[in-house]
C-alpha cells in the first residue's frame, strides 16, 4: 500500500468509491450463496487431474447480473489483462451503490464483483489515498470469500479459455494484484498457490512471482518443484530453476540448466553482456513484444 498515511479523501469519485465499498457485506451466508449458483463438473482432460468446474448464476442472481450489466457498462480487458474500461461505472458510482443497496444479493455475483474490481484497478492505483486502497482490498477480500464458497473444497480446475470462467479467475488475479500492492506476502503466496491449483496453465504468470519469493525465503525445494511443473518455460523461470538447483548444492545440474537456458535463448545472454543495450524497435502491432 502506498505509505502508512491515511490521506484525506476530497475527490468526489474517491468519496463515492469509499461509500460504495462501505456496503460490502461483513459476512456471507454460504448456503444462500450456493443456492444462487449452478455448479457443473466435467471429466478432466487427463487422467489424475481434478475435474473441470463450470459455474453460472441462476434465478434471481442471473437476473440481477443482467440488470447490472444493462445499467453499468464495463468493457472487459483483452486476454488476461487486469485493466479494462470501467470509466462509465466510475462515473456513476452513487447509482451503483444504490443498486447494490437495493439488491444486496448482487454482492454474490462474480460478474458484478468482476466489474467492481475492474473499477478498483482504475481508481485504486499506487498513489490513491489510503481509504481508497483500503476499500479496494475490502472488496477483494469479499470477492475471494464468495469465490471460495462457489468453488467449494473439492479440488477442481477452471480454464481461462472458457469465457464463463474468466470472471472467477480475474477476481482472484485482481486480489493477488492488490495483495502485492499491500506487500502482504502471506496473502500473496496463499492466493497465488490457489490460483495455480485452479488454473495450472497459469495464464496470468503468477509462477514468476512465487518462484523468486520462495528462493528469497530459502525454500529452494519448493521453488524447484514449481519450475519443474513448467519444464518448457522460457526465462526467467529457466534461470530460477538453475538458481534453485545451485542453492540445493546440485551444481552440475544447475550448470546444465543454465547452459540450456542460454542455448535456448541466446539473445537474453547478448542483452546482458553489452555495456549499452539499444531500445527495442517500436511496434504498433497487437500483443506485447518481449524485451
Amino acid at each position: 500500500m502506498s505509505g502508512d498515511r491515511d490521506d484525506p479523501v476530497d475527490d468526489p469519485e474517491d468519496e463515492a468509491w469509499v461509500a460504495l465499498c462501505e456496503q460490502v457485506p461483513a459476512s456471507i451466508d454460504a448456503t444462500a450463496c450456493l443456492a444462487l449458483h449452478e455448479r457443473t463438473l466435467e471429466a478432466p482432460e487427463s487422467e489424475g487431474e481434478p475435474p473441470l468446474l463450470h459455474v453460472r448464476s441462476t434465478g434471481m442472481l442471473a437476473s440481477l447480473a443482467s440488470d447490472w450489466r444493462s445499467r453499468f457498462k464495463v468493457d472487459k480487458p483483452m486476454q488476461t489483462m487486469l485493466i479494462g474500461d470501467a470509466g462509465a461505472l466510475l462515473e456513476d458510482l452513487p447509482a451503483a451503490a444504490g443498486f447494490l443497496a437495493g439488491h444486496p444479493q448482487a454482492w454474490l455475483s462474480l460478474d458484478v464483483l468482476d466489474d467492481l474490481l475492474l473499477a478498483a484497478a482504475e481508481i485504486a492505483g499506487p498513489d490513491a489515498p489510503t481509504p481508497v486502497l483500503r476499500s479496494a482490498w475490502r472488496l477483494a477480500e469479499h470477492a475471494v470469500a464468495v469465490l471460495r464458497i462457489v468453488i467449494g473444497e473439492q479440488p477442481v480446475r477452471l480454464l481461462w479459455m472458457n469465457t464463463a470462467s474468466r470472471p472467477a479467475l480475474r477476481v482472484l488475479a485482481q486480489a493477488i494484484h492488490l495483495a502485492r500492492e499491500r506487500r502482504d506476502n502471506a496473502q500473496i503466496e496463499q492466493l497465488i498457490r490457489w490460483s495455480l491449483q485452479l488454473n495450472p496453465h497459469d495464464n496470468h504468470g503468477w509462477r514468476t512471482v512465487l518462484a523468486p519469493a520462495l528462493l528469497l525465503k530459502g525454500r529452494a525445494e519448493e521453488a524447484l518443484a514449481l519450475t519443474q511443473a513448467y519444464p518448457d518455460d522460457m526465462p526467467p523461470m529457466a534461470h530460477l530453476r538453475a538458481l534453485a538447483l545451485f542453492m540445493l548444492d546440485r551444481r552440475d545440474e544447475a550448470e546444465a540448466a543454465l547452459r540450456a537456458a542460454h542455448a535456448d535463448h541466446p539473445r537474453l545472454v547478448q542483452a546482458l553482456l553489452p555495456p549499452l543495450l539499444d531500445a527495442p524497435p517500436e511496434d504498433d502491432g497487437p500483443g506485447i513484444e518481449p524485451g
